[in-house]
């Protein structure tokens, strides 16, 4: 009989995609639990099951909590219920997942991809020295001395979840995209160029969560200080914050800023490929020691980077290990215009950049997620 086991991810894309089917190529019998899967060319294998929770939600904080509430105790009972013996690969999504192992008795490793309790006490959420908080830290520690395997993503993650795991070893393995469903995409035949009116045109692109603490209004602040008709500012995503960028647009009468929903998979390859400029925002403390998953993807089309962080926080260093762009604080307005200026500007330079990008790209492929395996 097969070893079965059970990836928990309310969340999922390729990346969870390209591990399951890691798995299934083991001769594992794998499980999916997951609240929406978004398939990009490579869907999960024929054998592996998919169960299905409540979908996250994060329009606001009471959609963010009632779905990981829900989604967690969802989770649980289909683990008591249908996986009692299963060995269970749990991601940190819903933030509360990483607890499953003090109400059941399975074997279970961890993918960390964001901390918690760290992150809400960052946000203001509630006191770092609040009951609940210091009771979810004492919790952790128990948990992550149980877990067989502990993953993270980058060096950074695995240092802060040290004073969780003590001695215990944490692996980081890289995240990575798919470089043959992204791929570059001249503006001329780009259909999403096309549509929206942008031939011609110089596109910084943000696309992703546009929540509290991704520094979307400081990208505001930049489009509303250029005074170039052919640099154009698109944002694309949905979020807590959306209105108020939304608003923020219309009060400075910006007619440099389209502001878009999220694309459909299928669009995903041409609106990324869209970008000269592609914008990778980070957060708070412990979200910017992450690298979020678009830094791969904007790889792989070849887009320049422009990163909101500290720049000597781990993805400045990564844009800076693979000459792909430039990282700076999001108060740098002047900075920042001065750079989208140089790009604008430099055709060769935004050539030597795709190329940078597109051979950092094959470092990070869909192989990283055989990792994971035993």
């Amino acid at each position: 009989m097969k070893e079965e086991i059970v990836i928990v991810n309310q969340d999922s894309g390729y990346l969870m995609i390209d591990i399951a089917n890691a798995f299934t190529d083991k001769g594992y019998s794998v499980t999916l639990i997951t609240g929406r899967l978004v398939v990009r060319s490579n869907p999960l294998s024929e054998p592996i099951r998919l169960r299905k929770i409540i979908e996250y939600k994060r329009q606001t904080g009471l959609h963010k909590i009632f779905t990981w509430l829900t989604g967690f105790f969802q989770i649980l009972l289909l683990i008591k219920f249908k996986h009692r013996s299963s060995s269970l690969l749990i991601v940190s999504n819903p933030p509360f997942a990483p607890l499953l192992p003090m109400f059941v008795m399975n074997k279970f490793s961890l993918l960390i991809f964001d901390i918690y309790p760290d992150s809400v006490s960052e946000v203001g959420i509630m006191k770092a020295d609040s009951f609940l908080l210091n009771t979810w830290r004492k919790a952790n520690k128990r948990v992550y001395s149980r877990a067989e395997r502990i993953f993270t993503i980058t060096e950074g993650l695995r240092n802060v979840l040290q004073k969780y795991t003590g001695d215990k070893s944490i692996e980081v393995i890289d995240l990575w995209s798919d470089n043959g469903f992204l791929k570059p995409v001249s503006p001329e035949t780009n259909p999403f160029v096309i549509e929206h009116g942008l031939l011609g045109k110089f596109i910084v692109l943000y696309s992703g969560n546009i929540g509290s603490t991704q520094n979307i209004e400081a990208l505001i602040e930049v489009a509303r200080d250029l005074k170039r008709a052919n640099i154009v500012f698109v944002i694309i995503g949905n979020g807590a914050h959306r209105d108020a960028i939304k608003k923020l647009i219309n009060n400075y009468q910006l007619k440099n800023c389209l502001l878009l929903p999220w694309q459909e998979p299928e669009k995903i390859p041409f609106s990324f490929a869209a970008a000269n400029l592609a914008v990778v925002s980070l957060g708070n403390l412990s979200a910017s020691v992450a690298i979020p998953s678009k830094f791969y993807d904007f790889l792989s089309v070849g887009a320049p980077i422009l990163g909101l962080a500290m720049p000597y926080l781990e993805l400045g260093q990564m844009i800076d290990k693979y000459q792909v762009g430039r990282c700076f604080k999001p108060d740098d307005k002047d900075q920042i215009i001065n750079y989208i200026y140089h790009l604008a500007d430099n055709p060769e330079y935004i050539l030597s950049i795709k190329r940078n990008a597109l051979s950092a790209s094959r470092h990070f492929t869909s192989a990283n997620a055989k990792k994971f395996l035993p």
